[in-house]
């Protein structure tokens, strides 16, 4: 009984470790659109002829 629950343990840890990479990759991803969003808004901005 006990070498079971340190096998479940086991597969939990992996799971969430698992689980929050997939969640910082996410972060990343966002990160990465939403820089290039604002940089895309920039450049639109600056092509604008200014007043």
């Amino acid at each position: 009984n006990e070498r079971s629950r340190d096998v479940l343990n086991e597969t939990i840890v992996e799971e969430h470790s698992k689980t929050s990479k997939t969640l910082s990759d996410f972060a990343y991803v966002e990160h990465q659109s939403r820089k290039k969003r604002k940089q895309n808004y920039k450049s639109d901005r600056d092509i604008l002829p200014s007043p």
